[in-house]
């Protein structure tokens, strides 16, 4: 063998060692030495598609998977060969696609699971069945998913998010092309770590996400952080008329009447309560939420749900009272904030009828098919300790924070 072969040997070798060796390195390590980051994403429909063109539009190489019969958009965008992007974003992006879930696993460190909440048991299956003792997974959102998760999964770090980035759409051309519409980007991102969170998943994520991230010091106060269990609900049922009949009416500028808002603020100051009983007194109001997301100063709710333009880019409501603002919002937000209010002994009669209304409605058992105490490990009437102990939630939990290192954000796009 000549010397020059000799070396090339050496140097496959060499390689090949450091290889194994990066695969098997802490994430702090990971997110402070990779030029390339890789996201796997689970869920193809209007978020796992605004995901995938963000991360992609970042150099971030992305891999979209979809669960059997889920999968019209997913097969759409795997024949096309790519994910066009309009409106606040635009482009043309190439992001991998896979039916099989291993591959999935063993493409990136990063999953974000984005599906509706009715799909997380069955995910959370396919998660149990392989190792992610490397993997950061995140819930868009949570929706109390914390601790299901983490009875069901061992991975490095479970975080959810309280909602989504974006306001975005998947549609279809005229030309019959798919394409996800950015109709708005949202100004930040609430976060929290089921547990413990260090440094390195916080920088990890930090660079997979392009807006800014509020951290939350626990998922139970994030998943109380939220709008749409107190947004959807009342507008879905009081616009049943027009939802069955398919006006063609904007969802928030004529559906979310000065009468809805009204319904929502009664709501929220049960959500507000439920809070302050757990020790949670520094939440913000819908409004505020609403104003903090998109940059605007309304000091009127009906207001700003007739005036904000990123949710009233184009008519359509949704398509049944079976959509995910009843199937998901009731069972996986609404039940186990009423769950909640209960063991505190604290009123949720606005939140109670809800309930009651989808059931009667569509004639689903909310009740059994949603998130409640007991699915948390906790008894009915669980004392407040009880509860936040479930939920990992400890005098040594860190303080919610700003994130302080923000490595994404669209001006720094070369950085990554």
């Amino acid at each position: 063998m000549s010397h020059c072969q000799v070396c090339l040997v050496k140097c496959i070798s060499l390689l090949l060692t450091l290889a194994t060796l990066y695969s098997s390195c802490p994430l702090s390590y990971k997110a402070n030495c990779f030029a390339k980051m890789r996201v796997a994403i689970v869920g193809v429909g209007h978020v796992g598609c605004a995901l995938a063109a963000d991360l992609e539009s970042r150099g971030v190489q992305t891999i979209l998977w979809a669960a059997p019969g889920h999968r019209t958009i997913f097969d759409r965008l795997a024949s096309q060969n790519y994910l066009e992007a309009s409106e606040a974003m635009t482009g043309r992006f190439y992001p991998a696609f896979t039916t099989n879930f291993s591959k999935l696993v063993q493409y990136a460190d990063v999953i974000i699971v984005a599906v509706p909440t009715t799909g997380h048991r069955a995910i959370l299956t396919e998660l149990a069945g392989h190792n992610l003792h490397r993997h950061i997974v995140v819930f868009i959102t949570g929706n109390f998913v914390g601790p299901v998760a983490a009875a069901t999964v061992t991975a490095h770090a479970i975080v959810c998010t309280s909602r989504s980035p974006y306001t975005s759409r998947t549609e279809e051309t005229n030309t019959g092309e798919t394409r996800i519409r950015f109709n708005g980007i949202k100004k930040r991102l609430e976060i929290a770590g089921f547990g413990k969170i260090d440094l390195s998943v916080r920088n990890v994520l930090s660079r997979v996400f392009s807006i800014p991230l509020i951290w939350y010091s626990n998922t139970l106060k994030l998943d109380l952080a939220t709008n749409h269990g107190v947004v959807h609900p009342p507008t879905m049922l009081s616009n049943m008329g027009a939802i069955n009949n398919k006006a063609n009416l904007f969802f928030y500028r004529d559906c979310m009447t000065a009468e809805v808002c009204s319904l929502m603020l009664a709501a929220d100051r049960e959500r507000l309560a439920i809070a302050a009983a757990l020790g949670f007194t520094d939440l913000e109001d819908i409004l505020e939420m609403f104003n903090s997301d998109y940059g605007t100063e309304h000091t009127d709710l009906a207001t700003f749900m007739q005036q904000i333009d990123a949710l009233n880019k184009k008519p359509g409501l949704p398509d049944s009272l079976q959509a995910r603002q009843i199937s998901q919002d009731i069972p996986f937000w609404c039940v186990p904030v009423a769950s909640l209010g209960k063991a505190l002994k604290v009123p949720t009669p606005v939140i109670d009828g809800w309930i009651l209304s989808s059931m009667c409605i569509n004639q689903v058992d909310y009740q059994g098919a949603g998130r409640t105490l007991q699915t948390f490990g906790v008894r009915g009437n669980a004392s407040a300790k009880e509860i936040l102990r479930a939920f990992r939630v400890t005098d040594e939990s860190s303080e919610d924070c700003e994130e302080h290192v923000h490595h994404s954000s669209r001006s720094q796009r070369a950085n990554l």
